[in-house]
């Protein structure tokens, strides 16, 4: 997916721990230069073998409670992380009363490390291959099975992803949207009136289909008829059958809600339902469902010709 369907841009990115990042700004030692440290750690040490490394190519042999004490790092891990380096190329043990280790010439080191990764890519590469052709027959069996889930229905699974994919649609249009509104709202019609706006002034379409019951509501009515002033084209019927978004001919956002309606009370607002989504890019679906909103909005009447009834 390439276009606001990438869902992953949707998803919250204060979510999830950023240990890695954390840690690679605020351990780095004093007086060591930034880009040799971002080097480090770009061939794939972490913090801690960094500066373990850095301590034994500064201070020479060293014993891993020394090692320990210069490098600043946990003592729980000192031994795990020269085993590492040992691994790597990078260090080496010397035998004696108390077990040193020292630092090879930092040019074979390294070099060294990046064959090894070279290698293990390369094992990891073969590895793959000869996964993905023992696990084909398994996927082509699921493709032929009626459960298949379409990798263009996306099922969102919680409101904050769904509206940000209702709002993420709405600024990639570029030629049309379609609605079906009706409350419970995820998000309120006001709330998306700047990204209504401006796709109007980028010379989209928009037209939008509301129950009665909102345009009965005073404050509702205002923002619809804001709305309808900038461009918006706004008919309307007794009840739709859902909430649906469409963009351009190629994408449809259905909203779902798990409330019924005759257990929704408006003075509640939206934060007693469960709200979430399902995104479609499958184009005969797209379709499908267009004609049904073309159906719908056939049979509706414009506000215009209720304004009169609705005061």
């Amino acid at each position: 997916m390439t276009r606001a369907t990438n869902l992953e841009e949707f998803n919250d990115k204060d979510d999830g721990p950023k240990l890695e990042l954390f840690e690679t700004k605020v351990s780095q030692p004093e007086g060591i230069d930034q880009v040799l440290w971002q080097n480090l750690l770009g061939i794939g040490l972490t913090p801690s073998e960094a500066k373990v490394y850095l301590a034994l190519i500064h201070h020479g042999s060293l014993t891993a409670v020394d090692a320990c004490k210069l490098s600043g790092v946990q003592r729980a891990k000192i031994y795990e992380i020269l085993t590492n380096l040992s691994a790597y190329g990078l260090c080496y043990e010397i035998s004696g009363k108390k077990k040193k280790y020292s630092a090879v010439n930092p040019q074979e080191g390294l070099q060294r490390k990046m064959e090894a990764a070279r290698r293990d890519l390369e094992l990891k590469e073969q590895l793959a291959i000869a996964a993905g052709d023992k696990l084909m027959p398994f996927f082509k069996s699921r493709e032929d099975s009626a459960s298949l889930v379409s990798s263009t229905i996306h099922f969102l699974s919680n409101a904050n992803l769904t509206a940000k994919v209702y709002l993420k649609l709405l600024q990639e249009a570029q030629q049309e949207i379609l609605y079906l509104s009706k409350a419970p709202y995820n998000i309120s019609v006001e709330a998306s009136q700047a990204y209504v706006h401006a796709a109007l002034k980028k010379g989209v379409r928009v037209r939008a289909l509301f129950e009665l019951a909102e345009c009965q509501n005073k404050e509702a009515l205002a923002v619809i008829l804001e709305n309808q002033a900038k461009g918006v084209e706004v008919k309307v019927l007794p009840t739709l059958p859902s909430k649906l978004i469409m963009g351009d001919q190629n994408l449809a956002l259905l909203i779902l809600n798990d409330l019924p309606k005759d257990k929704f009370d408006p003075s509640k607002g939206p934060a007693q339902t469960q709200f979430s989504g399902m995104l479609v890019e499958h184009v005969s679906t797209v379709c499908l469902l267009r004609i049904a909103f073309e159906s719908l909005w056939q049979q509706a009447v414009p506000l215009k010709d209720l304004l009169g009834t609705l005061t």
